[in-house]
């Protein structure tokens, strides 16, 4: 699964603080994307044994604060690209679960891609700001 997020910034790039968007707190960011003005990127990539229970999935996160058109207006937005990857071990057989010809492999596929959306959540909320998280509505689907 592949999520991405745009947050477009409305001011001028003098006044832009990557600190209004994002936790400085948050372990997926360098420090250098806080001291580096309104240009900057950081790609990191882990695996995450608990976002399916039994599998592991490979979390790839790439965030850039670059230039973007937005109506013929060039704006700094930070971009979120967050992709998460169910590692197979080539064992025989090992999809099978996922097959809707085999049982609830529809229920099965569907909770996995319902954990995989958890996990982006909780990707975002560890993030983005208190206030950001609570602009987009993202404490109230996480309980919901």
């Amino acid at each position: 699964m592949r999520w991405i997020d745009q947050f477009i910034y409305m001011g001028d790039d003098a006044s832009y603080n990557a600190e209004d968007l994002l936790k400085t707190s948050s372990p997926y960011l360098h420090g250098r994307a806080f001291s580096s003005g309104a240009r900057w990127h950081c790609h990191t990539g882990w695996f995450d044994p608990e976002t399916y229970a039994g599998r592991e999935v490979l979390n790839q996160l790439n965030l850039d604060a670059g230039l973007v058109n937005v109506d013929g207006k060039m704006s700094t937005a930070v971009t979120v690209t967050h992709t998460q990857i169910l590692r197979v071990t080539q064992q025989p057989d090992e999809l099978a679960a996922f097959m809707p010809h085999r049982g609830d492999g529809l229920g099965t596929l569907s909770g996995l891609m319902d954990a995989l959306h958890d996990g982006n959540k909780r990707i975002l909320g560890d993030l983005l700001t208190d206030s950001m998280c609570e602009r987009i509505s993202l404490r109230s689907r996480q309980t919901a």
